[in-house]
């Protein structure tokens, strides 16, 4: 997975400080496997088929 250092950050600290690119990842994010995951998940316990929509429950106003 892609790093980055972030001097700006760091400014001041006897470290390097580095972040992770996620939407550079090949595998996808995390939230991007946790969806997938919850989405299979409902697949195959037939709570989710074909043709249903997702959404929100909220009314819209």
């Amino acid at each position: 997975m892609p790093l980055v250092r972030r001097d700006r950050v760091a400014r001041g600290l006897p470290v390097h400080v580095y972040g992770k690119c996620e939407f550079l990842n090949p595998g996808g994010s995390v939230k991007d496997r946790l969806a997938l995951a919850l989405v299979n998940d409902a697949e195959q316990r037939g709570m989710l088929q074909p043709g249903i929509r997702c959404g929100s429950n909220r009314r819209e106003h």
